[in-house]
């Protein structure tokens, strides 16, 4: 249905309410009340999870997350033994705007946190797209030694790889010897599969 410019005097109809106008507005519901016989490009505000989708002729595809950003748990692995987070945190969110994703993860050691051996790895929340992609930058703050190294990261088939600038992977002890209170952070941009 194209566009419509209404003149003065003219009537408004029920074709043209619902034809024109109800295709040409962005529609506020919620997840449980999108509408059950949308038209290809109709536009939904969900007001209970702040997402903007549009209908792309088969299925709702989200275009845009309005405030807060969405909370993910990563998965910490390596190439080794495995790593374990104890009574440290670890953290994720993201931003997802059509199939660009923005994620960060935040990693603070805690007096349990054990670092595995290998390199370290991360996943993402949503499917990439590409792989082997430099895609972001980390950091990595010593507590006991004061010194922060800054590196790289990139997606690859299935997780997050770090890499710190002169010193390779990051491992249980490259940039340094990991301990309590030690933090590592990191933000990449990625597109996924699809919208």
């Amino acid at each position: 249905m194209s566009f419509k410019t209404f003149t003065a005097g003219e009537v408004l109809t029920a074709t043209d309410v619902n034809t024109m106008l109800m295709t040409q507005a962005l529609i506020r519901c919620t997840s449980g009340t999108r509408p059950s016989s949308p038209a290809e490009g109709w536009h939904i505000y969900e007001t209970d999870t702040d997402k903007v989708y549009i209908y792309d002729g088969a299925a709702w595809a989200e275009t845009l997350k309005i405030g807060t950003p969405t909370s993910f748990t990563p998965t910490w692995t390596t190439t080794g033994t495995a790593p374990a987070i104890g009574n440290g945190t670890l953290e994720g969110s993201y931003f997802r705007v059509g199939r660009m994703i923005t994620y960060s993860v935040a990693l603070t050691a805690g007096s349990t946190t054990t670092f595995g051996t290998g390199s370290w790895q991360f996943d993402y929340p949503v499917n990439a797209a590409g792989t082997l992609l430099m895609v972001g930058s980390a950091l990595a703050f010593d507590t006991s030694g004061g010194t922060t190294t800054p590196g790289a990261c990139r997606v690859s088939t299935s997780t997050i790889i770090l890499t710190f600038f002169g010193t390779g992977v990051v491992t249980n002890a490259n940039p340094f010897t990991w301990a309590t209170g030690d933090i590592l952070r990191l933000t990449l941009s990625y597109q996924a599969t699809s919208a």
